[in-house]
């Protein structure tokens, strides 16, 4: 693990809130220059530098959270990379 990720990152501290809140995907490619995240306690000193997550979404369309990813450096997310997580979190609502 990077960074100093080392106690768990609050709701009101963490990306997945915009995703949940938004019911969308949300793609964050340098936290520190992203207007929703760059003040985040999970980007000041937790270390996160990038983001990727898809929302999970029930079959009557309640969002239960997301399935995301994270990396302690800027990073450039791929259609692919994105693709994959949209099937997960579309499974994920579906098994729910």
């Amino acid at each position: 693990v990077g960074g100093a990720w080392r106690r768990p990152v609050g709701l009101d501290a963490s990306y997945c809130q915009h995703v949940v809140r938004r019911g969308a995907a949300l793609v964050v490619d340098d936290a520190t220059a992203h207007p929703l995240v760059r003040d985040s306690h999970a980007t000041r000193e937790a270390g996160i530098r990038s983001y990727a997550s898809a929302p999970v979404v029930t079959p009557s369309g309640v969002v239960l959270g997301t399935v995301c990813v994270v990396d302690f450096h800027p990073r450039a997310w791929s259609d692919d990379d994105l693709a994959a997580l949209a099937e997960c979190a579309a499974l994920a609502g579906e098994e729910v």
